[in-house]
């Protein structure tokens, strides 16, 4: 196992807890918890900054998608288009913001 794996895996192990405190106990906690891809989104995200940053706002699906394009842009070969596709999914069902526009 790599460095990066290993970093990634840890975060995750932080990651995971903290998105369901987030949420409340329940069934959002549970979709946190059993999102496949809360796992790529720590390792892809946090290689740049931590999760914190975009964990900590609320936007529309639109928006995620822009931001995460944009971030996509400054290091291709480290997140895919796909990757960059399910990652925005992931925020816009997790972090959408309460009046999307």
């Amino acid at each position: 196992m790599t460095t990066r794996q290993r970093s990634g895996l840890a975060f995750l192990a932080i990651l995971i807890p903290v998105l369901a405190a987030g949420c409340g106990s329940g069934p959002q906690e549970d979709a946190w918890r059993k999102d496949p891809d809360a796992s790529l989104f720590a390792n892809r995200c946090s290689h740049c900054h931590s999760a914190s940053r975009p964990l900590g706002e609320r936007r529309s699906a639109a928006a995620w998608q822009a931001t995460v394009q944009r971030m996509r842009g400054k290091d291709p070969n480290w997140i895919s288009a796909e990757e960059a596709n399910r990652i925005a999914a992931f925020l816009a069902r997790h972090r959408a913001s309460v009046n999307p526009q």
